[in-house]
């Protein structure tokens, strides 16, 4: 039997075993780098882009830095810096994203209380008190009980119209800082919006006391100002604006007003103090503009174009005033003039501005295919922002450009708070009774609103009129007789939907729910003729007949109304 060999004396097996061992510990390695590297690519490449970014802002190539930031953004999504400087950029294009931007950057730092307060304070300037109080919800609660947050959280109710919440806000940011003029201030521009004499009273206490000096001075005699002209006080007013013109920090609004008190008054010293309003509006663009709509207002166009043509041309080429400047070429109907400012390079957050005035001039000259696909650039220009949409549909109405206000109100209806476009739309439709865009109209309140119960009983209203979707509107209406039994004109349409899907019995159930004397009001009369001759009663029919108005009739109403009466003869 052989001799076994000791352990020491076997040959090492391990280099021959294990000779994988150095290439995984180099693959993982290389694994790790390249992650690694990933990694801090995605997080150093957006920092240069934005920094890149940065130099091309400074260098007003806003384009560049769009693509840029855009790439920064692309390459790593949550980049602090990137966001920060798309931000900048939104802010000096006066993009209606901006609140969006900030939004992106709080959620990115959920426990920053800046960058919330900040988001708040740009949607309170840019008057968007929803995307306000989303940024103060996101304020950590350690830091709600000081008077910074207390009084965004003040001005934030004010611009959604509760006054009362606004009082309790201002009203706590004034006990945690009782020193402040600006919080004391904006506690008695509240107060003096109530109804109650005595609060109304301390307001004007206050005001009155913080226009003699101090940090709030200037605001103070500005409200005075505007609260004694309201109530007729005019010399008071006057008095005030002489205050107020006086202080260093007077702007050329304020000469202005000065100016228009004096003028009211018949002062002689009027034409003065517009002097220095218009020296106060040279340097500032917006400022400039406001003297050119001055003078386009009080039947000067002219006046205020030569005005404009002598400042710098810094000024003059400035959007704001290029606007200004282009609305005195319209009431003048200089379209050769409007053509060729319209047709200039760029205008900034104007450009929505620019082609509809383009479009204008274009129409003038008789262009009408230019003119049609400038008016489409004005709207797309418009970013489905509310108040460039507003601007735009106001400016087509003042032209009586009926079909191009009705297109920019169709995209209003179909981006954020579409009310105010669904509402003109309606008033439009209806005053040409217009049943089916009514129709369309109020299907879209629906789908914005959907417990909006009259827009659901104009849809049943209008389905059956037009002789569509009938058991639809039945459906619906079932739906309001449900939610409102006691309504009387949803029971009235209700039977209506019934009468229409031949159901003539169950129809005049329905239409008697509703009393008598409401069955006769003209708003229920036709349906009740309608029922009642259906169901044989020529007697009633006639006697409810007798009681429309038809003067409100829509045609397809006009239409029913005439049948009842052939059918129902004396």
């Amino acid at each position: 039997m052989p001799q076994r060999k000791k352990p020491e004396e076997l040959p090492d097996e391990l280099p021959r075993k294990k000779w994988w061992l150095p290439l995984l510990i180099g693959l993982v390695l290389l694994v790790v780098a390249i992650y690694g590297g990933r990694k801090l690519y995605g997080r150093l490449e957006p920092e240069r882009l934005a920094r890149r970014a940065q130099v091309l802002m400074d260098k007003r190539d806003y384009r560049g830095a769009l693509i840029t930031l855009s790439r920064a953004l692309q390459i790593n999504n949550n980049s602090e810096s990137a966001t920060r400087a798309m931000i900048e950029l939104m802010e000096r294009l006066q993009a209606p994203q901006t609140s969006e931007w900030h939004r992106r950057l709080s959620e990115l730092n959920p426990n920053a209380n800046d960058d919330a307060m900040a988001w708040a304070e740009h949607a309170l300037k840019q008057g968007e008190p929803a995307s306000a109080a989303r940024a103060l919800t996101q304020v950590p609660s350690e830091n709600r009980s000081n008077p910074q947050f207390q009084s965004a959280a003040g001005l934030t109710a004010i611009q959604a119209g509760n006054l009362q919440a606004a009082r309790a806000f201002f009203g706590e940011a004034a006990k945690l800082d009782p020193k402040s003029d600006v919080i004391r201030y904006n506690l008695a521009l509240v107060q003096v919006q109530s109804h109650e004499p005595a609060e109304s009273a301390a307001g004007m206490a206050s005001l009155v006391e913080l226009g003699k000096s101090g940090r709030a001075q200037s605001f103070a005699l500005r409200t005075l100002v505007g609260q004694y002209a309201r109530t007729g006080r005019i010399e008071e007013a006057l008095a005030s604006s002489n205050q107020l013109v006086s202080l260093p920090e007077a702007g050329f609004k304020d000469h202005l007003g000065n100016a228009e008190l004096l003028r009211h008054l018949k002062r002689a010293e009027w034409t003065s103090s517009l002097e220095k309003a218009k020296l106060a509006a040279e340097e500032k663009p917006e400022d400039a503009a406001g003297i050119v709509n001055w003078y386009r207002i009080n039947q000067q166009a002219d006046e205020g174009l030569k005005w404009s043509e002598k400042l710098d041309p810094a000024v003059t080429d400035s959007p704001t005033v290029r606007s200004a400047r282009a609305e005195c070429l319209t009431t003048l109907a200089r379209w050769d003039l409007l053509l060729r400012l319209a047709r200039s390079d760029s205008w900034g957050p104007q450009e929505f501005r620019r082609y509809a005035y383009l479009a204008r001039a274009q129409a003038e000259a008789g262009d009408t295919a230019s003119s049609n696909g400038s008016w489409a650039n004005a709207i797309r220009a418009c970013y489905v922002d509310r108040w460039r949409l507003m601007q735009i549909a106001g400016m087509a109405t003042s032209w009586g450009w009926k079909e191009q206000a009705r297109e920019v109100l169709w995209v209003a209806a179909y981006a954020v708070s579409p009310d105010w476009a669904l509402q003109q739309l309606y008033q439009g439709y209806s005053s040409e009774r217009n049943t089916p865009d009514m129709l369309r109209v109020v299907r879209r309140m629906v789908d914005v609103d959907g417990s909006n119960l009259g827009a659901k009983n104009n849809v049943a209203v209008f389905s059956l009129l037009l002789q569509q979707n009938v058991q639809e509107a039945l459906l619906l209406t079932q739906e309001l007789v449900k939610l409102k039994p006691e309504e009387p004109i949803f029971r009235a349409t209700y039977a209506f939907a019934l009468l229409s899907d031949g159901r003539i019995e169950e129809s005049l159930q329905a239409i008697e729910h509703i009393t008598p004397e409401l069955r006769a009001d003209p708003a229920f009369a036709l349906y009740s003729a309608m029922i009642y001759q259906a169901n044989g009663d020529a007697k009633k029919a006639r006697e409810y007949l007798a009681k429309i108005d038809r003067t409100k009739l829509l045609p397809e109403e006009e239409r029913l109304a005439a049948k009842v009466w052939e059918l129902t003869p004396s």
